[in-house]
């Protein structure tokens, strides 16, 4: 069987989810493809990093940083290589880019990317700073390179609207993009209808898992600015930047403008 070896630059929320998925339908996966994905490089900032070409034991790994809050000192292929040396080091066939999001400038991710597909590597990045900041250029380098790039998480999570864009309505021309791109926002100001104060909101956001213990790069409108400009890269080749956005965030709305907006409809 054909081996489909997977480096990981990242290993927080995303990363342990796509390692649990892979845990649980390998088999499948298999049967479908005829490729036994391993991942064999796995890269934290701050749990060190992995790197076993026979495949990392990935729930274990998952126990370690969610029991321990980092990889063993003594697990197998325990190394102090950053993600760029795993970039350019390791050896993979799919380098999947889980880094944080730099919301002004897509760096380190879009170095991170261009270096690997420069080695003749696929790319999945899930970072959707790459996709606002420098989207054309990776998309022209993959062309160039012969390599795939796939970016359909960074934008509605689950819902594949960049797939859904190239086979369903790949003769079609999108002439505007419009919607809700923020759930963290959505959530606030349905809840400032509801009368709660923001303080009580954020705490219970944050206990509910869908807001970020610092939201300021979602209630500022940083996060839907960067999903608006991949959006319009993607399916209008706009080639622009967040910083070219109108951004206004929801900040400093209060409570008596939100149920004003409500009873105008």
């Amino acid at each position: 069987m054909k081996v489909c070896r997977v480096a990981m630059l990242g290993f927080g929320v995303a990363g342990r989810a796509f390692s649990r998925i892979l845990i649980d339908h390998l088999e499948e996966i298999r049967k479908k493809t005829g490729y036994d994905v391993r991942v064999t490089t796995i890269a934290t900032a701050t749990r060190g990093t992995l790197n076993d070409t026979g495949g990392i034991d990935l729930a274990e790994a998952i126990r370690q940083v969610e029991e321990e809050g980092r990889f063993d000192s003594e697990a197998p292929g325990r190394c102090d290589w950053s993600a760029m040396d795993v970039v350019e080091k390791a050896e993979y066939d799919v380098l999947l880019e889980l880094t944080p999001l730099n919301i002004f400038t897509g760096q380190p991710a879009i170095d991170h990317i261009k270096r690997a597909m420069n080695r003749g590597k696929h790319v999945v990045s899930a970072n959707k700073g790459p996709i606002a900041w420098a989207y054309r250029e990776l998309r022209d380098l993959a062309a160039e390179k012969g390599v795939c790039f796939y970016y359909e998480t960074t934008v509605m999570a689950g819902m594949p609207v960049f797939n859904m864009a190239d086979y369903c309505l790949e003769y079609a021309e999108i002439s505007e993009v419009k919607g809700i791109l923020n759930a963290t926002t959505n959530y606030i100001l349905e809840q400032m209808e509801l009368g709660i104060p923001k303080d009580q909101i954020y705490e219970n956001g944050r206990k509910g898992g869908f807001m970020e213990a610092d939201p300021t790069m979602d209630v500022e409108g940083y996060d839907a600015a960067a999903k608006l400009t991949s959006l319009l890269n993607v399916l209008m080749d706009a080639n622009i930047t967040p910083d070219q956005i109108d951004r206004k965030g929801i900040q400093d709305v209060t409570p008596e403008e939100v149920m004003s907006a409500v009873a105008r409809g």
